[in-house]
């Protein structure tokens, strides 16, 4: 095997080739994520068969898969599961957002952003070695992934529908602010402020941001 790790900032990726080999997941809070340049792997869980070819990208928790693979080359790099969970939520501004699945497969039709960002990643080790972690790089992947998986899921028109929402200013939230501004001497909690725009905190703070 030949590999080479590039620390995203938070996030290390194993780039490199390998030969015919047999890798057992360990039982964790983790997930695995493999992306594959040449060559195939097969992953079985169970009942549970993938057989992915060049191009694709399989992304599983780690709850005891198996992964076969042949004379192969690509990135594989190990993700926190409940970090993914909270990039869901924090895109959707929503805790209660669907679970992350056991899987998430995407063929070589749907993978071009992941390959595209490894791409970027390329380039910039190309100029410094520091810079993908300088720029925390990590962080976007998940942004990344949890857009693939609402994709998967379904609920990809709701992360549209929140963003088309954000470009229109509430009168509502104008008062808001004319109160903040009129009343600035008094010590305003976010109580005050949730009660006086009907808005949660969570989405409060978003909206100012």
């Amino acid at each position: 095997a030949q590999f080479a790790l590039v620390d995203l900032g938070g996030l290390v990726i194993h780039s490199g080739r390998i030969s015919p080999l047999i890798s057992r997941q360990d039982l964790n809070h983790a997930a695995t994520l493999v992306a594959s340049f040449s060559g195939t792997y097969f992953y079985r869980h169970g009942s549970t068969h993938r057989d992915t070819q060049a191009g694709d990208v399989l992304l599983t928790r780690n709850e005891g898969g198996v992964y076969h693979c042949n004379y192969c080359s690509g990135i594989c790099l190990t993700l926190d599961c409940a970090v993914l969970q909270r990039t869901v939520d924090d895109l959707l501004d929503d805790s209660c957002a669907q679970a992350i699945p056991a899987l998430l497969e995407l063929k070589q039709a749907e993978s071009g952003t992941l390959f595209s960002f490894f791409a970027h990643v390329d380039r910039l080790l190309l100029q410094e070695r520091w810079l993908p972690k300088a720029l925390g790089l990590g962080s976007q992947l998940y942004r990344y992934l949890a857009v693939a998986l609402l994709q998967q899921s379904g609920q990809i028109d709701r992360l549209h529908q929140r963003h088309q929402g954000r470009r229109r200013w509430s009168p509502g939230l104008d008062e808001l602010v004319d109160h903040i501004r009129s009343n600035h001497q008094l010590p305003l909690t976010m109580g005050d402020l949730e009660r006086l725009s009907h808005y949660s905190a969570r989405h409060l703070t978003t909206l100012f941001r």
